[in-house]
C-alpha cells in the first residue's frame, strides 16, 4: 500500500468522524448521553469487527467499510463526550446560539470554584496549549512532506 493510498484510506475514518461529530452536535441534546456513548462504543466495536481477518495480500479498499463505521461511531462519541464532560456544570450563558452580530470564535471555559481561580495559571495553560498545537501541526506537515518525498524518490529510477 502506498503512502497516498494509506492517506486516502485513513481519510475514510477521519472524514466520517469529523462529519458525524459536526452533524450530531445539533441533534445531541435530543439523544440521552448514556445512549449516545453506548451507541458510539458499540459502533466502534462493529467497525473493529469489520477490520478483523485481514490477510497479507490485501487491497487498501478492504479497510474502508470498517473505518467508515468506526469514523461515524467516533464522531458520535466525540459529540457526546464533550456534553457529558461538562453537562449542566457550564452556566447557561455559554450554551446559547450565536447571535448574527457576534464573530464566531472559540473561548476557553474553565470550570472551577470561585475562590480557586488562578488567572495567571489559566493564561499560561492556554499559551502552552496553543504552542503545543502549533508544534503538532508543523510536525505533521513536515512528516507528510518527508513521506511524500520518500515515496517519490522510491519511484524514480
Amino acid at each position: 500500500m502506498s503512502t497516498f493510498q494509506a492517506a486516502g484510506v485513513l481519510a475514510a475514518w477521519s472524514g466520517t468522524s469529523a462529519l458525524a461529530a459536526l452533524a450530531l452536535v445539533r441533534h445531541g441534546p435530543r439523544i440521552p448521553g448514556r445512549v449516545q456513548l453506548t451507541a458510539g462504543l458499540v459502533g466502534v466495536a462493529v467497525g473493529l469487527v469489520l477490520l478483523a481477518g485481514v490477510g497479507d495480500p490485501v487491497s487498501a479498499w478492504r479497510f474502508v467499510p470498517g473505518l467508515v463505521v468506526c469514523g461515524c461511531a467516533s464522531g458520535l462519541l466525540n459529540a457526546g463526550l464533550a456534553r457529558q464532560a461538562v453537562g449542566a456544570r457550564v452556566r447557561h450563558q455559554y450554551d446559547r446560539p450565536w447571535r448574527p452580530e457576534e464573530g464566531r470564535r472559540g473561548r476557553l471555559v474553565v470550570i472551577a470554584e470561585h475562590d480557586d481561580i488562578d488567572a495567571a495559571a489559566i493564561g499560561a495553560l492556554a499559551h502552552v496549549t496553543s504552542l503545543g498545537f502549533a508544534f503538532l501541526c508543523v510536525a505533521a506537515l513536515l512528516l507528510g512532506v518527508a513521506a511524500s518525498a520518500r515515496a517519490l524518490a522510491q519511484r524514480l529510477p
